[in-house]
């Protein structure tokens, strides 16, 4: 896979609002970000539907935080 830099000036977030920004991330920090996303959807989506209480969801945001590393990871709640 390619490790080039890429320079990022916008990224759409989860709640689809629209963020700006301008950083470089490798795109090995733009896939595990990418993947955070995803895990973070499914959980909204699962308690949406009732699934998990918020309890729950926290613990689950909290491992997806360690495990894919987002690079706001620092200032995520």
């Amino acid at each position: 896979m390619n490790k080039k830099s890429k320079n990022i000036t916008k990224i759409i977030g989860p709640c689809n609002a629209p963020t700006l920004i301008k950083a470089q991330m490798s795109e090995d920090q733009l896939q595990r970000d990418y993947k955070y996303c995803m895990a973070q959807k499914i959980v909204k989506s699962m308690h949406e539907k009732g699934l998990l209480s918020v309890v729950e969801c926290d613990k689950i945001s909290e491992i997806n935080r360690k495990t894919f590393s987002p690079y706001f990871a620092d200032i995520i709640p």
